[in-house]
Formats: C-alpha cells, structure tokens, sequence
C-alpha cells in the first residue's frame, strides 16, 4: 500500500487468500507449508478483523478507498 502497489486493502486480502489457498490446495495437509498458510491465513483473518473494527469506530472506510493514484497500480 506505502509503494502503491495496490488500490486497496482489499486487494491486497484478496492476493493474500488466493496465495493461502493455493498453498493448501497444492500441498498435502501435514506439511509444513500447509500448516504455515493456515497460520498466516488466521493472522490475516484477525487483522482483517481488526482493521474492520477501527473501520466502524472511526466511519473511514479503509477496505472500499483507493489510494490517490490509481495509475501507479502494479499488481
């Protein structure tokens, strides 16, 4: 977000699910890289949820705004 090189937190939640899922989905359930993307998918989720709260307590929308310049974006 600091490079611009995502529109949003929600893009970036949205890489990060994907990456998570393909490492379950490409790796075998007592592995090491399966159980480190379910760790880290928790973490994100907590985050997510975090980021959500102050979210509401603040009124910003931190999840739906872009950064102010959207041409930069390199995904």
């Amino acid at each position: 977000m600091k490079k611009n090189e995502y529109e949003s937190v929600e893009h970036i939640d949205s890489d990060l699910t994907l990456m998570f899922e393909n490492a379950k989905r490409y790796n075998v359930p007592h592995s090491s890289i399966y159980k480190r993307a379910l760790k880290l998918q928790h973490i994100q989720q907590m985050k997510r949820k975090e980021l959500l709260q102050r979210d509401d307590d603040d009124g910003d929308s931190m999840f739906s705004s872009a950064t102010s310049d959207t041409s930069s974006t390199k995904r």
